[in-house]
């Protein structure tokens, strides 16, 4: 039996379109959930030794921008002693892995913005070369 165990989700504002957002996504193997209309990927698989692993990426316009939220579910096999197993071991380090990635993908979406031709960065938010790309 697995009990399910669901981590805090990361949200960060990322200073790109949310269509260029969901390219780099989808790119990484996330897939739409429901067959093209929103903006809601799902990947579901399992690493290591999860029995039960669900991320959810949300991606909403805002400005320009795009607010992300990133979800995630796991479990261990053995019932309570599982999801304690899960509670104090494997929980804080993918919290700490959800977090680290998520920032890596927003300087990833970031840096194409400033490339792109076709989805652009804000105009409100174009950071400089001395600042790096963009805040969270």
């Amino acid at each position: 039996m697995i009990i399910p165990i669901r981590l805090a989700p990361v949200e960060l504002h990322i200073h790109a379109d949310r269509w260029l957002a969901f390219e780099v996504l989808s790119a990484f193997g996330a897939r739409q959930d429901d067959g093209g209309s929103s903006a809601v990927l799902k990947d579901e698989g399992v690493e290591g030794p999860l029995q039960l692993l669900r991320d959810r990426f949300t991606l909403h316009a805002a400005d320009g921008c795009t607010r992300f939220r990133y979800e995630s579910t796991i479990g261990l096999e053995g019932a309570v002693v599982g999801w304690l197993r899960g509670q104090l071991l494997v929980r804080p380090i993918l919290g700490r892995f959800m977090r680290e990635h998520s920032r890596e993908l927003k300087k990833t979406i970031e840096a194409r913005a400033l490339k792109s031709r076709l989805y652009p960065p804000p105009s409100h938010h174009v950071p400089s070369q001395a600042s790096g790309v963009g805040g969270e």
